[in-house]
Parts: structure tokens; sequence; C-alpha cells
């Protein structure tokens, strides 16, 4: 159970197998080998039910991230699930979106569960895997060709590249064939390729190789 120092006297009483500590209010609690959620009330706000739980911001909005069965789930903290346990991978990006993988497959979805993207993509990138990338435009990959794809869910540029990276500034080193081009955020200037190596941008420049 939870014991209360400033009250000298049990907070939450309960027989739980284990518990982790309180956060935000609440506390993940576990009993027969599945867990679930108390406030500081000593309420049980989510059912035994999970292999795990973990919080998860929706931009402000504080939700609970649940695995069952080697699937992930989000609920509010009323224990409403608002997207059911059916992906492998949840990641959020902004504005009110989720990089969802589902079946092996990368879509995109809204925080309220409504589809934006199908699943089409063997990835997406997202801020799990790669945090130093920028949420959108979003790297796409459809078997082994790379694209970019925007925050309304259009593809500004079809996977045809060989690869694409990241190279800050809002910038992307792209490789059709044997060289270096680069695009901008809206994929709109003119791709170059002439260079076998791009580095990262830094004030409006970027080291190049030639040869």
């Amino acid at each position: 159970n939870f014991f209360s120092i400033a009250d000298k006297s049990n907070a939450v009483s309960g027989d739980f197998e284990d518990a982790k500590a309180f956060k935000n209010g609440y506390a993940f609690v576990k009993n027969n080998g599945k867990w679930g959620t108390v406030d500081e009330k000593g309420k049980l706000v989510i059912p035994f039910t999970y292999d795990s739980l973990d919080y998860e911001w929706f931009q402000k909005a504080l939700m609970f991230r649940a695995s069952l069965n080697g699937k992930l789930g989000i609920l509010d903290l009323t224990g409403k699930v608002i997207i059911p346990n059916e992906y492998e991978v949840i990641a959020t990006a902004l504005p009110n979106y989720l990089k969802v993988k589902k079946n092996g497959k990368w879509g995109v979805i809204r925080t309220t569960g409504a589809p934006v993207v199908d699943f089409l993509y063997d990835h997406i990138s997202n801020k799990l895997d790669d945090p130093i990338a920028p949420e959108w435009p979003s790297i796409i990959q459809k078997k082994d060709k790379f694209g970019l794809m925007n925050e309304k869910g259009e593809v500004i540029y079809e996977p045809k590249a060989l690869t694409i990276d990241y190279v800050g500034e809002g910038m992307f080193a792209v490789k059709e064939k044997k060289t270096f081009g680069v695009l901008n955020s809206k994929a709109s200037n003119e791709y170059n390729a002439q260079f076998d190596q791009i580095e990262a941008f830094g004030n409006g420049l970027a080291a190049v190789r030639k040869g």
C-alpha cells in the first residue's frame, strides 16, 4: 500500500503485488500479474487488465499508454479507451496525430482514432525512432524506396529515393541514384543531385563532398 508521511497513516490502502511511485496524481499498481491505476484518493481508475502502463501526453492532455498482449492502446484519465489495443507502435505527432504501426505497416490517425493516412508504409519517421528529425515532413518508406509526407498526410515527394537523411534546418539530403541533392521541408525547391556526401546544416550552410 501507500503511506502518507504528512498524515502518518496509510494514504491508499490495498493489497498490491507491486506498485510504482505516484506521478501526475496517479500510480500504477499490480495484482494477479496485471497492472491498473489508482488516483491519490485510492480509487481504482483503470482495472487490473494490462501487461504494462505508462504516461502519454497528447500535447497538454495527460493520457495512459497501455500494453496488452503485445499491442498498444491509449486510455484517458477516467480509464476510457481512446485508442484500442491494436498497434505495435504509437508515436504522438503535432498537432493532434498519432503515427502508428499495425500488422507490420505504418499509417497516421488522429488522437480521436479517426484515420488520416492508410497503412501503406513500411516505416514513417517518428520521435521515438529519431527524436532529432522534425515530425513533419515525415520520411516515409515503401519497400526499399523513401519519400516525404507533410502534416496533412499528403505525399510531397514520392517514395523513389534510395535514401533520405534529415540534415537540419528543415533540409533533407536525398539520394535517388549515385549522388545526393537537397530538398527543403516542402520539397518545393529544385532538386540538384551532385554531391557524394552532405553533412548537417548550421547557420544556413552545410559541408558537402565531391569526389
